[in-house]
């Protein structure tokens, strides 16, 4: 008796502890708690997920494991210290907004407070909206989307334009709404401007409405459907609210979900009489064209640029074709040079939809006189307003290109040249040519001793003396004109070989300043002085001189870039401007040796 009576106590005493151990885990777990704000719980409202303790809590719960199966809206964490007759309490909340992602019945697993864990809890979650927010008519409803499609016959790679309208009447601190999700086989989307909002009334209910637009393209002909769109939006005045954040927020109002209803498209093929040609439904197309001069002036070697642009309201300009093909230019035509610039493709995108630009350049250079008949442009289309197939058109033109100038050629004079007349009363005389000698008995008498009549001298009362000397300074004469005459050709005849000096590298400087500075005004000048310098041999008064030699010479990429640069002065419009690749092209240009030049003395005298 004696050893169980001691037996016994032992027992109890282990029971004892163990129980002592157990209530104290009780305890423990019993000290984190886990409730919602509210009950019962439907998917298009938010709730909020509250755990609280009175024991310290060394390390941050994670939260993670929540977002399986909702969205994590705001975590915030807060402390109270209360004291009541002495004794102080210490109470700590971490609150997490949720939404759910789906009705249903969920278990919340038991989350990690540093040695702690919460208990599991389960929260069901009603589909729909709370009965208090559930009305017969959806217009009178405090919040709701509406979506619709626009036109009802729509087509293939037409426009439709999709408005999103987001209605409320209470006050709201922060809302997100998804885009419509459509691959881009389905459909191609652009948003169209910013946001408009306004107010309106509806069944006595004073709403502020905010307004989205898209341009959606079809790609393909059938059945499209546009799913419901998501918004998310936060009730109340508390401040601003940023969703999906993961940081703690100080606080925040109600979260409520809305979606809209899913949008179904019947999409027509491309109409029978435009399904060989190029398909542009559009509600207005224009086909337009500008001259660099006007009116246009057409000569041989100098280059004047055609701008085609096409508009079209309800297509984008990735949609429209090529308006100008240089290859069609076959016959006549091809004694003029084409140079077409990289199309410009523009898109301005309004409230009504999408206006698309294509705007083509292309730089004309002919190389032949004459008249030209350059053919007509015609483009169809489809007007989505009457349904009906129209043709744009740009009508033939007649061009009549003239000849190049020609300079005035003045021949220089041709030194030692005899001028027209001169020697004319000298008469030409005959080597072998005898002299006739009077016979003898056929003397003829003079009176006076005079020269005798019909010898030479006869009729002259020279003395006798006066005929040597005259002859002797007549021949001087002679033998001082074929010194002087002799000299004279031979200095003419002579080169005088030097190096002339040419400023080019210093003009190319000037002109490498103006092209990497991208300044065209500064460029076309500091180009003209370079060229007469790299090129002096070359009648280069102007541009359109350069421009004409370049073409002969066959360096039509060098021309062409000037051609560019002087749309570029001379274009209605801005028109931005790189120099590099006009300097690019000067530079490999091979630099000319310094030419020798033959200078020419004039006779003296």
């Amino acid at each position: 008796m004696v050893i169980r009576c001691a037996k016994k106590p032992l027992g109890a005493i282990f029971i004892i502890l163990l129980l002592c151990g157990f209530c104290a885990t009780v305890g423990q777990a019993a000290a984190l708690q886990v409730r919602t704000d509210h009950q019962p719980i439907y998917e298009e409202e938010s709730f909020r997920l509250i755990f609280e303790t009175e024991h310290d809590v060394g390390d941050t719960p994670d939260f993670a494991v929540l977002g399986q199966n909702f969205d994590i809206l705001s975590k915030q964490q807060g402390s109270r210290f209360q004291s009541v007759n002495g004794q102080r309490s210490h109470k700590t909340t971490w609150t997490v907004t949720l939404l759910a992602k789906r009705a249903g019945t969920f278990t919340i697993p038991p989350i990690a407070f540093g040695q702690d864990r919460s208990p599991e809890y389960t929260v069901v979650v009603n589909q729909g909206t709370a009965p208090s927010a559930q009305k017969a008519d959806q217009s009178t409803q405090d919040l709701f989307l509406e979506v619709s499609a626009t036109p009802e016959k729509m087509y293939v790679q037409s426009q439709v334009i999709y408005t999103v309208r987001f209605f409320r009447s209470v006050e709201i601190t922060g809302a997100s709404l998804t885009e419509p999700q459509l691959s881009a086989a389905d459909a191609v989307l652009e948003k169209l401007g910013e946001d408009r909002t306004f107010e309106t009334d509806r069944h006595g209910i004073h709403y502020l409405v905010v307004e989205r637009r898209y341009a959606l393209f079809p790609q393909r002909s059938g059945k499209l459907t546009i799913a419901p769109l998501r918004l998310e939006v936060q009730v109340g005045n508390r401040g601003l609210f940023n969703l999906f954040d993961d940081a703690f927020q100080p606080g925040g109002g109600e979260v409520k979900r809305r979606h809209s209803s899913a949008v179904e498209l019947t999409v027509e093929p491309i109409p029978a009489p435009l399904q060989s040609a190029a398909w542009l439904p559009a509600h207005r197309l224009q086909l337009m064209e500008k001259w660099s001069e006007n009116p246009p002036q057409f000569q041989v070697g100098e280059a004047i640029t055609r701008t085609l642009t096409l508009l079209a309201d309800g297509l984008t300009s990735a949609q429209l074709p090529e308006i100008f093909a240089t290859g069609q230019m076959t016959g006549p035509l091809t004694q003029i040079k084409w140079y077409p610039d990289q199309p410009t493709l523009t898109d301005q995108r309004e409230p009504t939809g999408i206006i698309g630009m294509r705007q083509e350049k292309v730089a004309m250079v002919p190389a032949q006189p004459g008249s030209f008949t350059l053919p007509a442009i015609e483009m169809a289309w489809w007007n989505i307003d009457t349904q009906s197939k129209e043709v744009v058109r740009l009508p033939e033109r007649s061009i009549t290109v003239l000849p190049a100038p020609v300079a005035a050629q003045n021949p220089a004079p041709v030194v030692g040249a005899v001028p027209p007349g001169a020697g004319r009363d000298i008469p030409a005389t005959k080597e072998g040519t005898e002299t006739a000698v009077p016979e003898a008995g056929n003397r003829v008498e003079t009176k006076g001793g005079g020269v005798p009549k019909g010898a030479p001298g006869a009729g002259t009362d020279y003395p006798s003396w006066l005929v040597p000397v005259l002859a002797t300074g007549w021949l001087l004469t002679l033998l001082g004109g074929w010194l002087r005459h002799r000299f004279a050709f031979s200095l003419r005849r002579a080169p005088v070989n030097r190096l002339v000096p040419v400023d080019v590298d210093k003009r190319a400087a000037v002109l490498q300043r103006a092209c990497l500075h991208n300044s065209p005004d500064k460029c076309r000048a500091a180009l003209l002085a370079w060229a007469q310098a790299f090129w002096p041999d070359q009648s280069l008064h102007n541009i359109n001189d350069l421009q004409r030699f370049l073409h002969q010479s066959q360096m039509d990429a060098l021309a062409q870039e000037i051609t560019r640069l002087n749309q570029t002065l001379f274009s209605p419009a801005p028109v931005p401007w790189s120099g590099q690749s006009l300097w690019a092209m000067i530079r490999s240009l091979p630099k000319p040796a310094l030419k020798q030049v033959e200078e020419v003395l004039p006779p003296a005298g």
